[in-house]
């Protein structure tokens, strides 16, 4: 089973790096995508909080 994130400010924080992506590096962008990535399961993952 793949583990996801519990915590609603990761993947916030993960959604806010990926609207600004040239303000951050190539590796924090795709870290971000995976974070995002395990959030996908989370029923909140796409809610704005």
């Amino acid at each position: 089973m793949q583990p996801k994130i519990t915590n609603l400010a990761h993947a916030r924080e993960a959604r806010q790096i990926l609207r600004n992506p040239q303000n951050h590096g190539a590796s924090l962008c795709a870290l971000a995508r995976y974070v995002l990535g395990l959030s996908a399961s989370n029923p909140y993952a796409g809610a704005e909080a």
